[in-house]
């Protein structure tokens, strides 16, 4: 097997034909990397997480992306050169109140495994580990893709981390302190990254502990819809791989046009001039998507019947409208659009039920001629 070196000689050795990703996941302290790893891996067998030794106290709930070692072994593993990218955060206090540089390293055998297996995600919080990161993979030959998870305001952040169940008191204030600079670093950095996805879950709540409740019914819609986002942004580079390298900015309108692909079996452009004709436009037919449903008689009707009928474009986001009969059944809609594009497009856009919207980034692209976002709008 040819292998080639991403670096220099410290750095991960990797297959010569690798053509898999590393994800990685960034975002301010408790915007909810950890719920979206947990629900990641419900649904995401083809991608590996990459998990981090780190020596910081052990939280009530599950650590899903950190192996807790202690000082000792982190210093022995440290000494032995076994780690790709190391960094320390001051994150805890000891038992007499004393501040305790907290350590994480990234085992290199790990992430060397990890991509050489297939494609693989890293999560990062503290902004000093992601200069590192940043420094570490410049130059490299990585098919590196960066996604931020953030919050619409850092006061979120605030409440979640004062209603948070899983760490102590005075955790709790060392998070509280870091949060707003966090928040700020990934505001700026947004001007790098073109994936961004927002959580606004509501504060304070485990969506897995408290399902039962209204509240607890809307953590679980929020962290669904940032896994759809994130999804969505995998499944694309999957689908991709023999174009890389891909221009981030390009990467939007590509998005849309593999959407309309799918749905319509027509190129974003020729669908914008049929609707622009005053062309009905019906769903592609899948005939594989009829013998599965559950009811083959009526989704075949509903798919002879359903036509999108215009396409306006405003602020980079194309809405495609239907007919009535489509509003008139929309659940039934909604379910064989999850076939076409399973966990894939967000329910809800702009707090309206009735549209369903498909992009890779909840950022408006820096060019809103070009459209970045694909909204069905099924009613009103």
């Amino acid at each position: 097997m040819l292998e080639r070196r991403a670096g220099d000689s410290q750095s991960l050795i990797i297959r010569d034909s690798l053509d898999s990703y590393l994800f990685l996941l960034m975002g301010a302290t408790a915007s909810g990397k950890s719920v979206m790893i947990r629900g990641l891996k419900d649904i995401m067998s083809d991608i590996t997480f990459v998990e981090k030794d780190t020596t910081r106290p052990r939280r009530a709930a599950h650590d899903v992306s950190r192996r807790l070692i202690s000082p000792e072994e982190f210093d022995a593993r440290l000494k032995g050169k076994l780690y790709f990218l190391q960094y320390q955060t001051d994150y805890a206090e000891d038992d007499d109140g004393r501040r305790q540089p907290v350590q994480y390293g990234i085992i290199k055998q790990d992430l060397e495994d990890a991509i050489n297996r297939g494609d693989s995600l890293l999560t990062f919080t503290f902004p000093d580990s992601v200069l590192k990161a940043q420094k570490r993979f410049d130059g490299t030959n990585l098919r590196i893709v960066p996604v931020i998870l953030t919050t619409s305001k850092p006061e979120m952040l605030e409440d979640r981390l004062n209603f948070m169940r899983d760490c102590d008191g005075d955790e709790r204030n060392t998070r509280l302190n870091q949060v707003k600079s966090q928040w700020d670093f990934y505001q700026k950095l947004q001007g790098e990254c073109e994936y961004v996805i927002f959580n606004d879950s509501p504060a304070g709540l485990d969506a897995q502990e408290k399902a039962d409740d209204v509240m607890g019914e809307q953590v679980i819609r929020a962290v669904d819809r940032a896994v759809r986002k994130f999804r969505g942004i995998v499944q694309f580079y999957q689908k991709v791989r023999s174009r890389w390298p891909i221009d981030p900015k390009k990467s939007h309108f590509m998005f849309v046009h593999q959407v309309t692909q799918e749905l319509f079996g027509l190129d974003y452009i020729t669908l914008r001039t049929a609707l622009k004709a005053s062309t009905q436009v019906p769903f592609r037919r899948s005939d594989q998507i009829i013998r599965q449903s559950g009811d083959p008689m009526m989704t075949g009707h509903l798919l002879q019947n359903v036509y999108a009928t215009s396409m306006r474009t405003e602020g980079g986001v194309s809405t495609v409208t239907f007919n009535e009969y489509a509003a008139r059944q929309r659940p039934q809609i909604l379910q064989i659009l999850e076939k076409y594009l399973p966990g894939i497009g967000v329910l809800g856009t702009n707090d309206n039920e009735g549209t369903i919207r498909y992009a890779l980034t909840d950022k408006q692209a820096s060019n809103s001629s070009i459209p970045y976002a694909l909204d069905l709008k099924l009613g009103e």
